[in-house]
This record gives structure tokens, sequence and C-alpha cells, in this order.
């Protein structure tokens, strides 16, 4: 195990370094175009650029291979900093300029950022001080023509004197008012060389779907890089004449068109000659950049992970599913792979804005499982296509994948277990859907009772109820629970034991959550659970004595507190889980619709505790599980911060009535929060019964 600090090449320049690429999976973008302005400042200015973390390739072979872990955002933006209008994109964001501003204003919006950013902490952002950019394209009502009589003096180039104070920054903001004025039809950058109406073929023009022709940058430069190196002069050595030759390669034009191009080429001069020069000097510059680069080898995922977080405290922590997607044990390509995963993996790169690979790799089967999988009220809304725009839900998904994985194939689920499972478990086969198959029979056979059926008609879920460590021990726990019992899938005693087990697992998950035995780290409990499974026992599907359960809900009612400890503070989530399962015992509505979605609500409404002064002990109990509700989300909109007295329809009176277990005709007592006692003397003990007597015998789950 290693890990070496050395200096880096950028994207531009790979001859001295071993090839760097990107592994199968980057974290998705998190930077926007504020960020890559600030890079941009930066790199020149010629300050350093931050460290990048590198794993060296365990496999040998005829070329060094590496594959960047961390650093992707800045290795992106480096790569579009040699694009004069993304930088001029990110200088908009930046500096809220727009299409219609002269050289001048441009100028002083440019210097404003330059001030803003080096006079503060070099560590931080741009930030309030500059005015935010408007989404979308360039303003319509520009006109185009206006481009070639703007800023007349810029052909000449910047004058002699420096705005900046600093060559590179200079040289930043010339890349900037090369392209400005842009709009809906072009840059001046991209327009100087709009020579396609004379020459036909040239390669940095697109054809849109509408037949319109249009120059495009990203062509435009590496068209101007490629020519400028094959000439093998300085910008300052080459001529009108020079740029003829090139956009003609050789082909005889008629002497009009000769003519034409000549006197365009001659106009568009001062922006031609520009471009070239500053293309020359991107080059160099990004030639002379360093990145500092800190490289793995011989280290563990959690070592990596744990490295990157001490070097890195300021971002975001390398999950181990994140750094295995460079070990070569998963990057083994899966034979036979089916269509489904093949189209999973290409969905995930594409939400993830990168090229997707050609097939699967072993890192894809968990990285995509959750695409594969079914249960709204086990694992919520993270099945399904990949999600954009939502990082947090993107990379649940894919830990909860690993985790799924290494725990049906290896008993374990922790980050060691997860980064070994190629090597420690030899016989899998990774093209199988043997495993997806029984965690969805699983999932499809459990739902199929009332509790569970209740809770995908309200979008609730195990998931979001409680947590993913709760979540990945029922479908692991039910999934080995289904196959060791033989796959049933008719009617019989062996399923009649596996829904019985299913519903007894949900029961005994709750009240474990409820009293804190999934916090924190629950690898260890989780494997405990799967080993006790497979070597016969099952102590997952004991049901709670009813002592216990009797215990949690007489205390929560009667005192406020949860083994000792007050939840009144807020609205507990322990509060609402014990209710959503409340209403399953009592079988509130279960016909789905648009409104089946169901809310949680203070009967007597927060306002109402607002005059109780903070020492008296009525005022803590606003959210004391006797004073909340669970209504159907359309009738919660309609009660919404109302006391009970002031619902009017008498449809609505009733339908809160029986589910918030106040009569009608107490409507009036209880809505006031000086009446929180006496509304804790009424619901508790119909709570109490609810989550104990009545959970027992509805629910059959039978505890001893």
């Amino acid at each position: 195990m290693s890990a070496e600090m050395e200096i880096c090449c950028p994207p531009r320049r790979k001859s001295r370094c071993p090839l760097t690429v990107l592994p199968r999976f980057q974290r998705k973008s998190t930077w926007n175009a504020r960020k890559d302005f600030s890079l941009a400042l930066s790199f020149f200015k010629g300050l350093p650029l931050g460290t990048i973390v590198i794993k060296d390739d365990e496999a040998t072979g005829d070329e060094r291979q590496r594959y960047l872990l961390d650093g992707r955002q800045r290795w992106e933006a480096l790569k579009g900093v040699r694009d004069p209008e993304t930088v001029y994109a990110w200088a908009k964001a930046a500096t809220g300029l727009r299409s219609s501003w002269t050289e001048h204003q441009v100028t002083d919006a440019f210097l404003r950022a330059v001030d803003n950013f080096f006079g503060s902490d070099p560590s931080e952002e741009i930030d309030a001080g500059l005015t935010s950019a408007t989404d979308g394209d360039v303003p319509e009502d520009d006109d185009p023509d206006a481009i070639s009589e703007k800023h007349e003096d810029y052909v000449a180039g910047l004058e002699p004197t420096s705005p900046t104070g600093n060559a590179g920054l200079d040289e930043l903001l010339e890349v900037i008012l090369l392209v400005h004025p842009q709009t809906v039809r072009g840059s001046r950058f991209t327009q100087a060389f709009a020579f396609h109406d004379l020459v036909e073929g040239l390669p940095f023009v697109d054809v849109l779907d509408s037949g319109q022709r249009r120059v495009h940058s990203g062509k435009l430069r590496e068209w101007i890089t490629f020519r400028r190196k094959i000439a093998g002069l300085p910008a300052s050595r080459l001529d009108a004449d020079d740029v003829f030759h090139w956009l003609t390669d050789g082909k005889a034009l008629d002497a009009s068109v000769d003519a034409a191009l000549r006197a365009r080429i001659t106009k568009e001069w001062g922006t031609i000659s520009t471009a070239i020069r500053l293309n020359g000097q991107m080059e160099t510059r990004l030639e002379q950049t360093v990145i500092a680069a800190l490289v793995l080898s011989g280290t563990s995922a959690s070592d990596d992970a744990k490295i990157f977080e001490i070097i890195n405290t300021g971002g975001t922590k390398l999950t181990a599913a994140e750094v295995l997607s460079a070990a070569p044990q998963w990057r083994t390509p899966v034979e036979n792979a089916n269509a489904k995963l093949v189209a999973d993996a290409a969905d995930l790169y594409e939400a993830m804005g990168i090229g997707a690979a050609d097939g699967a790799v072993r890192w894809d089967v968990p990285a995509t499982m959750l695409a594969r999988l079914e249960s709204r009220s086990v694992l919520g809304s993270l099945p399904g296509p990949t999600p954009r725009n939502d990082t947090r839900r993107f990379e649940r998904r894919i830990t909860l994948g690993f985790q799924l994985l290494t725990g049906w194939y290896a008993g374990k689920i922790g980050k060691d277990h997860v980064e070994s499972l190629p090597k420690a478990v030899k016989d899998i086969d990774w093209a199988s859907t043997a495993f997806e198959d029984a965690i969805n029979a699983a999932f499809r056979i459990s739902s199929n009772q009332e509790q569970f059926q209740y809770w995908d008609n309200w979008g609730l879920s195990i998931i979001d109820l409680m947590s993913d460590a709760v979540a990945l021990n029922f479908a692991l726990s039910t999934a080995i629970d289904w196959e060791r019992k033989g796959r049933p899938t008719v009617a019989g005693a062996e399923m009649k034991a596996f829904r019985r087990n299913a519903r007894t697992l949900l029961d005994r998950s709750i009240y474990e959550y409820c009293i804190g035995q999934w916090r924190g780290s629950s690898d260890s409990r989780i494997a405990s659970n799967i080993s006790l499974l497979r070597n016969g026992e099952q102590p997952a599907y004991e049901p709670i004595p009813a002592d216990d359960w009797r215990r949690l809900i007489v205390e929560a009612v009667e005192t406020g507190t949860i083994l000792g400890a007050d939840y009144t503070e807020r609205l507990d989530p322990r509060v609402k889980l014990l209710l959503a399962y409340r209403s399953v015992v009592r079988r509130f509505w279960l016909n789905p619709g648009p409104d089946t979605r169901i809310e949680f609500d203070h009967i007597i409404p927060s306002s109402e505790f607002l005059a109780i002064p903070a020492g008296s002990p009525k005022k803590k109990l606003e959210h004391h599980i006797a004073n909340i509700g669970v209504l159907p989300a359309n009738l919660n909109r309609v009660k919404s911060d109302l006391p009970l007295n002031r619902i009017e329809s008498a449809a609505h009176q009733n339908r809160i009535a029986e589910l918030e277990d106040v009569p009608v005709g107490m409507f009036e007592e209880m809505s006031d929060g000086n009446s929180i006692l006496d509304l804790v003397t009424l619901r508790g003990p119909i709570l109490i019964t609810d989550l104990t007597d009545l959970r027992e015998s509805r629910l059959e789950v039978a505890n001893s």
C-alpha cells in the first residue's frame, strides 16, 4: 500500500505521463459555470490548481494506465478553457454580461470579478458580489449584423496597457472579448470564420436539422490548432494568404469567389489573427501547466476513500463504490450480458454525462441493480430509471446495489467485503438475473398483503420511513427466506409461512427502529441476520413480545418519551412511522387514486401553541403523538393549518373525525392549544389499543 504525491499532466499533455482515464463511474458533475470561471481565473493567473486523486492500475501491460478517482470537475474545466465560447459562457454566468454590452462594460465586469475573486480568501468561490446571468439562449433581439460594427477598436487586439496587471488575466479577457458579442446566430469568433457560403466542406461547419449551417466553436478551435501546427510558424508570421490556403486546401476557386474570399479574410483579419494568436498561447499555457496528484497503489477501497477524505475535507467523500470503478476485478467485461443490463448501464452513463462503454462490466451489475428492482413499499422511489439532477438519490441507488449484491453472495456488506467480492466469491455468474429475480419475487409476494399495499398506495416505504439499512435488511432477509423455502409461487404452506415471516419482519423492524437498534452502522447486524437465516435459524422472524410493544406505546403516549428520551421537541420521524403503521392496522382507505398520498397533520395547529408560555407543560405537547393525525393529502390541504372548529364542510368534518379520533361534537373543544391535555386523554388510549391488541389481531403477528 502506498500513496505518493506527483506532478501530473493536464488533459492536454499526455506524452510525458502514463495514460490517465476516467473509470466507468465518476460522480455526476457538481460544478457550475461560476466555479469553472473561478478555475479559469486561477489557471490564467498561473496559480496552483489543487490536487487530483489517481489510482494506479493493478494490471500489468505494455502501457501503464491510471484511473482518475477525484478531480473530474477540475479536469473537465481544464479541457473547457481551450474553447473560447465555453470560457465566454463561464464569464457570462459569473459576471452577468449581456450581448448588448460594450467592450468597456465587459472589461469593467471582468475586472470586478477579478477583484472579488483575488481580493478575498483564494479558496472561496466568486460569490454574491457577482450578478448571476439568466439561463437560456442569448437574446433573440440582438442584431447579428451589429457584430461587425461594435467594438471597431478590437480588430487590433487589446491596447498595450495591461487592464489587470497580469499577462495571464489579460489573455483571459482577450478570449472573452474575442467571442463578445454572442447572439443566437453565433459569436464574433465564429462569425469571423463563417466562409461556408464561399467554400464547401469546411470541417468546422455543422449542418443543423433545419438545413442551416453554423460554425461550431469547438471544431473551429481544433481546426485552427491543426492548421497552425501543420504550418509550423508562430502566429506573428502567419498572414491572410496563409489562412486563404488553409480554407481552400488546394481547391481551385472561381475567380469571383477567390476574390470575395480574400476580401472577407482581409475584413475579418483582426479577429482571425487574434484567434490564431490566442490559440497558440492557450496550447503553450496548457503545456506548461501541472497539477499535483495523489497517486494511490496497493490500497483498499476504504483506504482510498479515507485518504481522499483527509486531503479534500471540503469536498464530498468518495464512496467505496466510486473507488471500485477503478479496480481491475470490477472492470472485467460481463460475458453474454443481457440487453436490460446493457441498456441500464448506458442510461447510467448518460445520466452521469459521460459516454457509455460498449457492453457491460461487473461494476455495472450492482451499479444499475435498482433499475431492475420493483418494490416501492420497500425501496420507495429508488427503483426505476436512473435519476437525473438528484445526486443524493443517484448515489444511494449505486451504494444499495453493491450492498445487496455483496450481502447475497458474501453474506456481509462492509466496504472491504464489497471491494473483494469478485475475488472472494469466484463462482458468481455475472450475467445471471437469479438474484434480482429472487429479490423481485420476494418483493411481489410480500407486497401482495394489505399493510404493504397501503404503504405502496400512500407513497410510503420502509426506506423512507426508516432507513437504508432497514430496507437492505428486509430485502436480503425476505429474498433468502423465499429461496430457502423453495421459491414458492403458488398458495401452500411454504407460501403462507413466507408471507407471515414478511409481516413479522416488518413489525419487528418498526419496533427496533423506534428503540434505536438501527442507529449507526448496521453492517454487522445485517451480516448476522443473513448468517443465521442461511444456517436455518430465523431470529429476524421472531415476533417482538407483546409486553415490549405495549411498553413502547404506553411510554410514548403517557410520558412523551421513548426509552426515557423526550421526542416532542419536533415532529419525530418515529412518531410518523408509528402513526403510518397504525393507519394500516385501522385499515384506513386503500382505494388508489391521485390523492391517496398521506400527510401528517397537527390536529391542534402549531399556530394555537404560540400564545402558550414557553415553560408550560402544554407547550411541549405540540408534537406529541396524540396531536398528530394522518390524513389523505387532498383532505389535509382542506384542513391545512386550520383548527378543527373552522372546518366547514360536513363531509370533511366526518372524515377528519374518523381519521383523527375526535368526534365532530368535540371539534370546538379540541381547537385550542390549552386543550392539548384533553386531546392526549381522548386519543391516547385509542392509540395504545390500536398499536398493541388490534395490531396483533389484524396483522396476525403472533406475539409470544
